[in-house]
């Protein structure tokens, strides 16, 4: 389904970092050491061996546009945290469907996709605790990026068509919606791996764009470097998603 701000969605995601209890009782003590020292805001990403082999995407990151530092979060920071949250929940449902009906390969990334982006969610929600701002945003649209774009005076077109995208849907770009989840979770083996890595691929755009965004206009040090950590490996695996659709489509 299309990411929405249900208790529901919340209480799943409790169960996910359940299976990873050494995130739910570090992240407080780690956000608040990288905080004050200003360091990054993770690790980098474990790729599986056969992403990690293939080559990322040329594309640049986006410029920064930090301005003073801040001692706490502003719209930005704390926006991406709660969209960014909700946008890994979906990911992480379609990973688990992965590692259920996928052949071996791309149940490999979808493991390190599970990985990762429980990781990255136990860092954005435990953000959000030390900063005392609720788990999830209670409006669509993100218009938190709308917000600090205008502000800025910048002008970037894929910002502005990805802003346009969120006005118009009131919703995350790039999300599947319950039509296609179910149709996915209805197909095995070689059928589920193309509409799995067609879906993730659109999902992981939107998630690079928004990481681009947080690099660029975040408040806080660590929230702009975990967005440029998590729009470069999001890269790298979609660059070998599409390698993988295109493999498949030549056969």
């Amino acid at each position: 389904m299309v990411p929405t701000r249900s208790a529901e969605g919340r209480a799943r995601a409790d169960t996910l970092l359940a299976h990873v209890p050494v995130v739910r009782v570090t992240v407080g003590a780690l956000s608040v050491v990288m905080l004050v020292l200003g360091t990054s805001a993770c690790q980098r990403r474990e790729v599986p061996t056969a992403v990690a082999a293939s080559p990322a995407s040329g594309r640049q990151l986006a410029p920064g546009a930090p301005g003073a530092a801040a001692s706490s979060p502003g719209p930005v920071s704390v926006g991406f945290a709660q969209d960014m949250s909700l946008h890994h929940e979906q990911a992480l449902q379609m990973a688990e469907l992965a590692l259920q009906r996928a052949t071996p390969d791309v149940r490999g990334l979808a493991a390190g996709i599970l990985r990762a982006q429980l990781r990255e969610l136990g860092y954005l929600q435990g953000w959000l605790m030390l900063w005392e701002a609720p788990a999830a945003s209670a409006v669509d649209g993100m218009p938190w990026m709308k917000q600090a774009y205008v502000a800025s005076g910048q002008r970037d077109e894929d910002f502005e068509r990805f802003i346009d995208s969120c006005s118009q849907l009131q919703a995350m770009p790039g999300s599947a919606t319950a039509d296609e989840l179910e149709s996915l979770s209805r197909l095995k083996g070689e059928a589920f791996d193309e509409r799995f890595l067609a879906l993730m691929v659109r999902h992981h755009e939107a998630a690079i764009m928004m990481g681009r965004f947080a690099y660029a206009f975040a408040e806080l040090p660590p929230v702009r470097q975990f967005g440029a950590v998590m729009a470069a490996q999001q890269r790298q695996e979609t660059a070998w998603m599409v390698q993988r659709l295109a493999l498949r489509k030549a056969r």
